[in-house]
């Protein structure tokens, strides 16, 4: 991002790096080598550390585990794992991670282990998971050291989340830990930053009462939010505060005079711009969408609930429909909705107010502070489906999609995407989507049109029947599919006639319209893929609490047709995002749950979404949680949605 960055987000940036040295780093390490141990390429790999040159730490403690037996190889595994992480490499440091023997383990080393799990798992986008473990550690039973990094954990987890209260409640227990000067500046300044993203009505409905640590940070923030120019009426309230709240420990003149400025979306604003069709083919989409919109506000409407003025993008300029709406009050833009129209506004020299499109484009150039994009990207799909394959242990696959734009779309970033995460496709084939016998392209994918050319061949050869049974290709871990409901109940059984029934599949939610069917869906058994959250109930996990899940928010609407639902989450949560927005500024790891899956910003401003995953068992689509998120270090830019693909109910 071209924005200067705060303290919060250097902080954010850094606290999980910290965590780590604190615990490889500190006399708290619960067991390190012996000075016999350390060999010059022990202290090689710890000076590669301390340069900040990661990989190479990584390489060369991997070295020295292949060397060493247990616990040094532990050590040493454990030490390159971090390493991993600081670099940024999430998958190296899963497979260096899994490598650790812990029957060997004391139950010290075990905790530390835990917290390492705990950092891999927030870097993946599983903040839900990452608690579930640190809850497993009993904190009086570790060292300080230790606890400092378990707090900024669970901290990090919280902030991730979007839970700021709670993630200001674990580093007000972090600073009675910290001696550092700068780490406590950046401590308190993480807790003063999160806090200030909170609504005004939030901070002063749920702060606890004086003198409470986290009460008077609550307070401050509010003071300080930057709602007035009235420097006097400030200064009274700090007197104020200053009383209330004696011996707290923020430097408030510091806060006050270097607080970030928040950017124009960090509140709900006062009135609103919609901007989609309301007629030709998008209208429909369209009418979906802003169902999703009306039901958003109204769950969440206030006393001061903005105005939301609708405006048609069939019959003016898109750039003089922006003008008009800044003229007559509005203080943000929802939409556009086509991709040309998306593009147009996008380069405009000039955006007063901000802009959540919902749709995307390529965008070479640096992105625009108020210009956001928000689509129901079918990349976020593929990857996450592909990262679901690879955590499994699949490395090399099968493609098969649709012929047509969308389904080489689709083929093509998923070949990027593996490949850039170190897997091999094997082979790519194609399906005529319109009928009904794709026996070709799975034989051809299968390898058995050569088993079949191979017969032919000896048969010849010998001038005589001989006995002969198709054999498919055994060097593909699994398959990659793209197909609709209709094409997948037919593929799934003839992938199983042509004996790939043990052959893994993985899919994209085209073949799901949120429904259970059993008796229809059976085919699809075994089939594993991404999509929405659909409101249902994760096996083992907490039950659901929230009411405003796809399923009952749309029955307001009689129930909005299955096709049509992920444009009305879509909508739902374009609305709710919005005073979320500068908080997902601040890191690529905070997220927002909402009805389309859990909302992140990347540095282009885009939002993408991470997924649920869900495996077909007879013929209902039960969840597994949440799909994993893994960015390899290169791939592709995703490409920009198609006009044909934004209702993603058929990618013919």
């Amino acid at each position: 991002m071209n924005s200067p960055r705060s303290p919060f987000l250097a902080f954010i940036s850094c606290a999980l790096l910290t965590a780590l040295l604190f615990s490889g780093c500190t006399t708290t390490q619960p067991w390190k080598p012996s000075k016999k141990e350390i060999s010059p390429e022990t202290v090689q790999a710890e000076s590669f550390l301390e340069q900040g040159n990661y990989n190479a730490a990584a390489q060369e403690f991997l070295k020295l585990a292949e060397k060493s037996s247990s616990p040094l190889r532990e050590h040493y595994l454990t030490r390159a794992a971090e390493a991993f992480i600081h670099s940024g490499d999430i998958i190296s440091a899963i497979n260096t991670a899994d490598g650790i023997d812990t029957s060997s383990l004391s139950a010290h080393s075990q905790y530390q282990l835990i917290l390492l799990y705990s950092q891999i798992d927030i870097s993946m986008g599983k903040p839900e998971q990452a608690l579930e473990r640190l809850d497993k550690i009993s904190i009086s039973e570790l060292d300080p050291g230790f606890q400092i990094n378990y707090h900024t954990l669970r901290a990090s987890s919280y902030s991730v989340m979007g839970n700021l209260i709670e993630s200001a409640r674990e580093r007000i227990l972090l600073a009675s830990l910290l001696y550092d000067r700068d780490a406590t500046e950046q401590n308190n300044a993480a807790i003063f930053e999160g806090l200030s993203l909170l609504s005004n009505t939030a901070l002063e409905a749920l702060q606890p009462p004086a003198p409470d640590t986290l009460g008077g940070w609550m307070a401050l923030a509010r003071i300080l939010k930057p709602a007035t120019n009235d420097q006097a009426q400030t200064d009274r309230e700090i007197d104020d505060w200053h009383q209330q709240f004696p011996n707290h420990p923020a430097d408030v003149e510091t806060l006050r005079y270097k607080k970030t400025v928040q950017i124009a979306t960090s509140e709900m604003p006062k009135s609103i711009a919609l901007f989609l069709p309301q007629s030709g083919g998008f209208s429909k989409a369209a009418l979906a969408i802003q169902k999703g919109i009306i039901s958003a506000y109204y769950l969440n409407k206030e006393s001061a609930a903005p105005t939301i003025q609708l405006y048609d993008t069939e019959k003016a300029n898109i750039k003089e429909l922006y003008k008009s709406a800044i003229e007559n009050g509005a203080q943000l833009v929802i939409g556009p909705l086509k991709k040309k129209r998306v593009l147009e506004l996008s380069q405009s020299e000039l955006l007063p107010i901000p802009v959540l499109a919902l749709n995307q484009h390529k965008q070479d150039a640096a992105a625009q502070a108020n210009f956001y994009q928000f689509s129901l990207s079918p990349e976020d799909e593929v990857e996450q489906s592909a990262a679901s394959a690879w955590l499994k242990g699949h490395r090399t696959a099968l493609v098969l999609t649709p012929a047509s734009n969308f389904g080489h779309r689709l083929a093509s970033h998923f070949a990027d995407y593996w490949q850039a995460l170190g897997g091999e496709v094997l082979e790519a084939q194609n399906y005529p989507p319109k009928q009904s016998d794709f026996s070709a392209p799975i034989q051809q994918l299968l390898n058995l049109d050569a088993s079949q050319l191979r017969y032919k061949r000896i048969r010849r050869l010998l001038n005589r029947d001989i006995k002969f049974e198709p054999r498919r290709r055994q060097d593909a871990d699994f398959l990659f599919l793209a197909a609709t409901i209709r094409n997948a109940r037919l593929i799934r059984p003839q992938l199983k006639f042509f004996r790939a029934s043990r052959l893994p599949v993985y899919a994209t939610s085209h073949l799901y319209n949120g429904q259970d069917n059993p008796s229809q869906n059976i085919d699809l058994n075994g089939i594993t893929f991404t999509d929405i959250p659909w409101g249902k109930p994760v096996p083992g996990g907490k039950e659901q609490t929230k009411t405003d899940t796809l399923h009952t928010v749309s029955q307001a609407w009689n129930n909005i047709p299955a096709q049509e639902q992920r444009l009305f989450a879509l909508g739902f949560d374009a609305y709710n995002v919005i005073p979320q927005l500068a908080r997902l500024k601040q890191t690529s790891t905070s997220q927002f749950s909402g009805l389309s899956g859990k909302l992140y910003l990347d540095e282009q401003n885009r939002l993408h979404r991470q997924l649920e995953l869900f495996y077909f068992r007879k013929g209902i689509a039960k969840p597994l949680g949440i799909a994993p998120h893994l960015k390899p270090t290169a791939i592709t830019p995703p490409e920009v949605l198609s006009e044909t693909g934004i209702t993603l109910n058929a990618i013919e």
